[in-house]
C-alpha cells in the first residue's frame, strides 16, 4: 500500500521535476491511499491551475475581491488574534 501525500499530486500536476517523472509509474499502482484533507487540496489546486490556465487569472488579481467579500471576517479574527495575544 502506498500513500500518496498532496505534495506528490501537486508536483505531477505541475509537472515539477524530477518528481514528475519519478512518481507517474507509481500513480498506475492498484494499491493507493490517501486522505480526504489531500483530495480536498488536490480540488483546490485542480480549481486553481484550471481558473489560472483557462482564464487567465492570477491569484494576486483575485485578492481585494476575496478580502472585500471576507473584511468582517478577516476583521474578527485579527481582533481575536490580539486579544488572546494580549492577554495571555
Amino acid at each position: 500500500m502506498l500513500f500518496l501525500d498532496t505534495n506528490v499530486i501537486v508536483y505531477y500536476l505541475h509537472g515539477v521535476e524530477p518528481y514528475a517523472t519519478t512518481v507517474e509509474p507509481y500513480l498506475q499502482s492498484e494499491e493507493l491511499v490517501t486522505s480526504l484533507r489531500v483530495i480536498d487540496e488536490t480540488l483546490f489546486t485542480l480549481v486553481r491551475m484550471k481558473v489560472w490556465r483557462d482564464l487567465g487569472v492570477e491569484w494576486y488579481k483575485l485578492l481585494p475581491g476575496a478580502i472585500e467579500r471576507n473584511i468582517v471576517t478577516l476583521f474578527h479574527t485579527a481582533l481575536t488574534f490580539i486579544a488572546v495575544w494580549f492577554f495571555s
